[in-house]
């Protein structure tokens, strides 16, 4: 028999991450922050729906095509860049939380959708791809980690470690980034806070 209660509680967190990626170049971590808040229907199976943002140092490579004509023939020669020195985010996710143990310091498995928007910045402003397009896009993810919880006169303490998969290929490449774009993904850990009511 499934035992049906409902508890709610907001809170925030933080952390740092960082980007990753076959395009990525020189990353490092960065600050992320966040606001949640958490829905329990079934036990042991919690639900959050959480904004976050962050921005972390990184570059990212460019590809483009140049047509040159030789005879009858026209020959597509590559050219690369590295563009960029930051990047940042925010993205709007659901989760699922599952406890799978029920003792005072719960360990959790946690799968989540989101949409994030990314970019690419340097010295604040958007970088353009070499096909001249803003590296300033919308893209859907798909996440998971693990981690620890605790609760404590109201209040649930966690600590995780995440992964997020950013679908970010543009197949389109005279309007895309390039043929070489390849996905990214996020990796980090963070601390949160909530305030059961």
């Amino acid at each position: 028999m499934i035992y049906l209660l409902f508890s709610f509680a907001v809170g925030m967190g933080g952390g740092a991450f960082q980007v990753k990626g076959d395009n990525i170049v020189s990353p490092s971590y960065g600050p992320k922050v966040e606001i949640y808040s958490l829905f329990e229907f079934v036990p042991n199976l919690v639900y959050s729906i959480d904004i976050k943002g962050g921005r972390a140092n990184a570059s990212t490579r460019s590809l483009a095509y140049e047509y040159v004509e030789q005879g009858d023939s026209t020959i597509l020669i590559p050219i690369s860049s590295v563009l960029g020195n930051e990047f940042e985010f925010i993205q709007g996710a659901l989760s699922l939380y599952w406890y799978p143990l029920s003792t005072r310091l719960k360990p959790y498995i946690l799968t989540r959708l989101g949409l994030m928007r990314w970019r690419f910045k340097d010295d604040g402003e958007v970088v353009v791809s070499l096909n001249g397009n803003n590296f300033d896009r919308y893209s859907l993810t798909l996440g998971g980690g693990i981690g620890v919880s605790s609760e404590f006169s109201n209040f649930v303490f966690s600590l995780g470690v995440y992964s997020d998969f950013i679908f970010s290929v543009d197949k389109d490449w005279e309007k895309g980034f390039g043929t070489e774009d390849e996905n990214e993904y996020t990796l980090g850990f963070e601390i949160r806070i909530a305030k059961e009511f």
